[in-house]
């Protein structure tokens, strides 16, 4: 990132003392405000979201009683970063496919599988969807944590 002051350029040097990059911040243009008209977001890679991931959505909405046709699907690219924080209203739950957590604007650690709530919005990480078919435990770990959500027993 190249941050100008008073026409003089500053390379910013983002370090961490983890293994993963803490905070990103991203470019101005690159910011997608979300509109959010469903209570159910899904987040995929535009890049690779076809006709066989999109049939694995539907799947796995089904399993939990929902339905693709009632959930928002944003299709994003590596470069872009989603605003969820201008939403008049949130959706309840975001399903982040193959995205890093940093790209959706937040400031927590990408833990996949794993229920994380910020305001009244749990987001769920999950592998790219064109992985999951050939990755049991990544799709068992899914559905635990979607029926962790919907209270399934």
């Amino acid at each position: 990132m190249v941050l100008t002051f008073h026409n003089i350029t500053l390379k910013l040097i983002l370090l961490s003392f983890f293994d993963y990059i803490t905070y990103n911040i991203p470019e101005k243009d690159s910011i997608l405000q979300v509109d959010a008209y469903s209570s159910i977001l899904i987040v995929v890679d535009g890049s690779i979201y076809s006709e066989p991931e999109s049939a694995l959505l539907r799947k796995i909405l089904h399993s939990v009683k929902q339905d693709l046709d009632s959930a928002q699907v944003i299709e994003v690219s590596e470069q872009d970063y989603l605003n969820f924080k201008s939403l008049d209203k949130s959706p309840t739950l975001v399903l982040v496919f193959g995205i890093d957590s940093s790209h959706c604007c937040l400031q927590v650690e990408k833990t996949p599988y794993k229920l994380i709530t910020v305001n009244s919005t749990t987001y769920i990480f999950s592998h790219p969807l064109n992985e999951l078919p050939d990755q049991p435990a990544n799709r068992r770990a899914l559905w635990e944590a979607l029926k962790e959500y919907y209270k399934i027993t």
